[in-house]
């Protein structure tokens, strides 16, 4: 028989499941704030239309997204830089996506890309990691 202080390390099934579940749901209302935050910045930079420019920036956030979430996983315990790594990889990948998305003027998606990505992550992500500390 276990002694009882350990059953109460145990988290019934239910409740994993929905701490995964609003986990997810977090993600994703995150990454639309973010696709909307740059979507609208590819639009003031005239990229493209503000349509074109969401969707594509949708596209690409599920992509960085998921790439961050991985890295994450590896690097909680050094959030900072975790931040700084992901703010480069959502660059290099999302950057790569908007090329292909809008083949033309490559030099110039660059540019934007690296303006929506510090958009994004001066208005949302750094934000809420110094909010973060006063806990």
């Amino acid at each position: 028989m276990l002694p009882v202080h350990l059953l109460y390390d145990v988290t019934p099934p239910g409740l994993t499941i929905l701490y995964l579940g609003l986990g997810l749901v977090t993600l994703l209302l995150i990454t639309v704030l973010v696709a909307l935050i740059e979507g609208v910045v590819l639009t003031l930079l005239r990229w493209n239309n503000f349509r074109h420019a969401l969707l594509a920036s949708l596209i690409a956030n599920v992509v960085s997204s998921v790439a961050g979430g991985v890295l994450l996983i590896f690097m909680q315990q050094v959030p900072l830089l975790w931040i700084l790594v992901a703010l480069v990889l959502s660059f290099i990948i999302e950057g790569a996506i908007l090329v292909k998305i809008q083949p033309g003027n490559n030099r110039r998606t660059w540019l934007v890309c690296l303006a929506a990505n510090l958009a994004s992550y001066l208005l949302l992500i750094l934000p809420a990691y110094l909010f973060s500390l006063a806990d």
